[in-house]
């Protein structure tokens, strides 16, 4: 007789436990329905490529783009902004993070602290793109999402990180040196410290070539300013950053290595002959 009562005693038991589990499904619903604002989310993704490419942005666009990313961080300080360059399949690997880092710097124009906005480099893809996450504070950090393997042949040789003309002293001729190259100097170094400062094992060479008029060493000499500003300004140890005068060019050039532990320095390669300088 004590059957009955006790089986819907169970009965009642499993119908509670029944409801508490809705109840607390739904809690957890609920729960992550009001994290997920706080992950991070892509705020815009962008291609860098030649104008009559499809999807690609001129800079005008891409500093409107920058702009709406940096109001967004003057009006919620709870936020950050992280910056992923990717490099296109066939530039120089380090394009990625210097296109990073200009925007980066573009960014930082609308933040009082320097570490809210974030550059990183996030492998290849088949062109030169660059993806703004906005990300909530005490947040996970998005991942890059490369299409093309990393060369694994390369891994222990140098490689060249970036080439740049380095303007005249007396005036900028956009012949020589493009506007687009000059606002992008500082984020060409802050993109090179960036890699320095996550590979320890691995030094800079910065191999200048002197133009068709200059005197000898007169790209060696502003090279310093390079230098000094990656020892300075990004915190790299001047030991790890050697400077090499490689000749003569057409145009006044500088270009940046990147060599691994063991690896052979790269080697110059003028296209001109030394000038001889001769005493009046």
């Amino acid at each position: 007789m004590l059957v009955r009562p006790v089986v819907k005693s169970i009965e009642r038991r499993m119908k509670f436990v029944a409801v508490l589990t809705a109840l607390c499904a739904i809690a957890n619903n609920s729960v992550v329905a009001q994290e997920n604002p706080r992950l991070p989310r892509k705020f815009v993704e962008y291609s860098k490529c030649r104008t009559d490419i499809s999807g690609c942005e001129s800079d005008e666009s891409e500093w409107a783009v920058l702009d709406s990313v940096g109001n967004l961080l003057k009006s919620d300080l709870s936020v950050h902004a992280y910056v992923i360059g990717y490099s296109g399949r066939s530039a120089l690997f380090g394009s990625g993070i210097v296109h990073a880092n200009y925007a980066r710097n573009l960014l930082r124009r609308w933040v009082a602290e320097d570490s809210r906005v974030r550059a990183v480099y996030g492998g290849r893809r088949e062109h030169l793109t660059i993806e703004v996450w906005i990300v909530p504070d005490m947040s996970s950090l998005p991942r890059s999402t490369p299409t093309i393997s990393l060369e694994q042949a390369s891994a222990n040789t140098a490689q060249k990180f970036y080439e740049y003309q380095h303007p005249y002293v007396d005036r900028i001729s956009l012949e020589l040196f493009s506007e687009h190259e000059y606002l992008n100097q500082p984020a060409i170094l802050d993109g090179l410290a960036a890699l320095l400062e996550k590979e320890f094992d691995r030094r800079a060479y910065i191999i200048t070539y002197d133009g068709r008029r200059d005197r000898n060493g007169t790209a060696y000499k502003l090279a310093v300013s390079d230098r000094f500003y990656l020892a300075m300004e990004s915190n790299i140890a001047s030991e790890r950053i050697t400077l090499v005068n490689g000749g003569r060019r057409e145009n006044r050039t500088v270009e940046l290595w990147v060599v691994p532990s063991g690896a052979a320095a790269p080697k110059p390669t003028p296209s001109m002959e030394r000038k001889i300088n001769r005493g009046r």
